[in-house]
C-alpha cells in the first residue's frame, strides 16, 4: 500500500510499463481456493498495513500491496479507526483498503528558483491496486449471477474517482507492475464516489459464459472521471474500503416450477411445458388445455383439441354418432336409409291389435321382424315407440291403452333380440292427432304405433 501520510514521494517511474496478462500461474500466486468474500477468515490480526495477505484466499494481482482492516487492529488497522479514516465494517468484523489512483504531479524546483513560481508537471499517475480471489465454485454457462460489492471513501483522500469494478475471469489476470490491469468489468460504477459516510454499492446482473472462477476488485485500464477534494487534506490519493462483495445466482421466480420464469409463462400457476410456453397439455395433444376442449382426450388442432374418431368433421363430443361418419346437419349421424324408412312407415297401418286390446295380431309379426332386420343391421339405431289412439271413447282408457300397445311393441323386439337399452317406448292416448277424428278413415289413421329412430345421446 502507499500510505496516505506521503512517504511514497521517491518512488521511482519507469518511462515504459508493460502489463502482463497471464494465462498460467501468476506470479503473486494464490495460497488456497478461497470463498472468503466477507474477509472473515484471517490468519492472523493485521498490525500493519500492506496485509491483505492474510485474508485467506485474497491476494495482489499486480505489485500493488492492498491493505486489511480488522476490528481487532490497532491505530493503524483498527475497525472503526485506522490510519486512513473511519469506517464500520459493512457486514462481519474485517474489510479491506486499496489505492484505486494517485495523483503524484511534482513541483518544478527550476521553475520556482527561476521566479516563475510554483508550477507542478504530471506525474506517473498509473499507481493502483487490486484484490483477488478464487471462487470455490466456477461460474455456471448460462446462469444469472448478482454480483456486488460496497465502497466508501476514506476520510484522508484528496481524490474522488470512478470507474471502481469487479472482473470475472476464467484464469488469473496480473501484472509484474504496480499500474492499471487491463480488462473489462462486468460490475462497474459510473459516477465518482465521494461518500464517506457510508457504504456505496456497486452492482450488477451477469450471465455467465462459464467457468469464471477469479474476481479482481479495482481501477481498470485507468482512471476516467476523477474530482479534486484536497481541500479536506493534502492528500492526492483516491483511497477506498471495500466490503460486501456478494455473487449470487440469480433465479427469476417460477411458481409453478416448471423451468418457465413467470414473466415467460402464459400459465404460472400451472406446472407446464416449456415449448407451451409454461401451460400444460395433459393430453399431449399440442393444444393447451386452458385452449382445449377435450384436455383429456389427443385430439385435432381444427376441432380445438377434440378428436373425431369417424372423421367426419364433427368432435366425438358434438357428435351424436361418434364412431359412425355422418352428416353435421344430423348430428353426426347418418342419413337412415330409403328402404328403411319405407319400413317404418308400413308399420304405422301394419302393426294391429286385437279389438280393445294390447295383444299384436299375427299379421304384425312379419313387418315388426323387418324392423328387427333393420335394428340387428344397424347397431347405432335406437327406437322410440309413441303409441297413439282416436278420440273415441273415455281419454284416460285411451292413454293407457296407448302406453300399453307401444310396451307391447317395445316387448316383441325385446324378445327377438333387441337390447331394451336401444329402445323406449310411451303412449299419448288421443293427444296427436295426424288426420281428422270425425271421420271413419281419419279415426283409423290417428289409431297408430309410430317408431322412430333416434341416435346416441350427445355427450355432455
Amino acid at each position: 500500500t502507499i500510505h496516505l501520510n506521503n512517504k511514497s514521494k521517491d518512488m521511482k517511474i519507469e518511462k515504459k510499463l508493460t502489463i502482463l496478462l497471464l494465462s498460467g500461474i501468476c506470479s503473486a500466486g494464490f495460497s488456497q481456493n478461497s470463498s472468503n468474500l466477507n474477509f472473515s477468515e484471517i490468519e492472523e490480526t493485521p498490525k500493519k498495513l500492506s496485509k491483505i495477505k492474510l485474508a485467506k484466499g485474497w491476494n495482489n494481482p499486480n505489485r500493488g500491496t492492498a491493505d486489511l482492516y480488522s476490528k481487532e487492529g490497532n491505530q493503524i488497522t483498527g475497525i472503526p479507526n485506522n490510519q486512513v479514516g473511519n469506517q464500520e465494517a459493512f457486514n462481519g468484523s474485517s474489510y479491506v483498503g486499496i489505492v484505486a489512483y494517485m495523483d503524484d504531479a511534482v513541483m518544478s524546483w527550476k521553475e520556482l528558483l527561476t521566479g516563475d513560481g510554483y508550477v507542478e508537471k504530471k506525474g506517473y499517475n498509473k499507481y493502483t491496486e487490486y484484490i483477488q480471489t478464487k471462487l470455490a465454485t466456477p461460474l455456471v454457462a448460462g446462469q444469472a449471477y448478482d454480483m456486488s460489492f460496497r465502497v466508501s471513501l476514506a476520510e484522508k483522500s484528496g481524490r474522488a474517482i470512478n470507474g471502481l469494478g469487479m472482473h470475472l475471469s476464467k484464469e488469473i489476470i496480473s501484472s509484474k507492475l504496480n499500474s492499471f490491469l487491463s480488462a473489462s468489468p462486468q460490475v462497474k460504477s459510473e459516477n465518482i464516489i465521494e461518500n464517506k459516510k457510508e457504504w456505496v454499492e456497486i452492482k450488477d446482473r451477469y450471465i455467465a459464459i462459464g467457468g469464471e472462477q477469479y474476481i479482481t476488485i479495482g481501477l481498470f485500464n485507468g482512471v476516467d472521471k476523477m474530482v479534486d477534494i484536497s481541500k479536506e487534506t493534502n492528500n492526492r490519493r483516491a483511497y477506498y474500503y471495500i466490503d460486501g462483495i456478494s455473487i449470487l445466482p440469480f433465479n427469476e421466480p417460477d411458481s409453478d416450477n416448471d423451468g418457465v420464469i413467470d414473466k415467460e409463462d402464459e400459465c404460472p400457476s400451472k406446472a407446464g411445458l416449456t415449448n407451451l410456453k409454461g401451460c400444460p397439455d395433459a393430453d399431449a395433444d399440442g393444444i393447451v388445455d386452458k385452449e382445449d376442449r377435450c384436455p383429456d382426450e389427443k385430439g385435432l388442432k381444427e376441432l380445438k383439441g377434440c378428436p373425431d374418431s369417424d372423421g367426419d368433421g364433427l368432435a366425438n363430443k358434438d357428435d351424436a354418432c361418434p364412431t359412425v361418419a355422418g352428416l353435421p346437419e344430423n348430428n353426426g349421424c347418418p342419413k337412415v336409409k330409403e328402404a328403411e324408412l319405407k319400413v317404418f312407415e308400413k308399420a304405422l297401418n301394419g302393426v294391429k291389435f286385437k279389438s280393445g286390446s294390447d295383444r299384436l295380431t299375427s299379421s304384425s309379426f312379419a313387418i315388426l321382424n323387418d324392423v328387427v332386420k333393420i335394428l340387428e343391421d344397424n347397431s347405432i339405431y335406437n327406437l322410440k315407440i309413441n303409441g297413439h289412439t282416436d278420440s273415441s271413447g273415455d281419454d284416460a282408457k285411451n292413454l293407457k291403452l296407448s302406453k300399453q300397445r307401444a310396451k307391447a311393441v317395445e316387448a316383441y323386439l325385446v324378445k327377438k333380440g333387441i337390447d331394451d337399452k336401444r329402445l323406449a317406448s310411451d303412449g299419448f292416448g288421443e293427444t296427436i292427432s295426424v288426420a281428422d277424428n270425425k271421420t271413419s278413415n281419419g279415426r283409423a289413421l290417428n289409431r297408430r304405433v309410430e317408431l322412430k329412430v333416434e341416435f346416441t345421446k350427445l355427450i355432455k
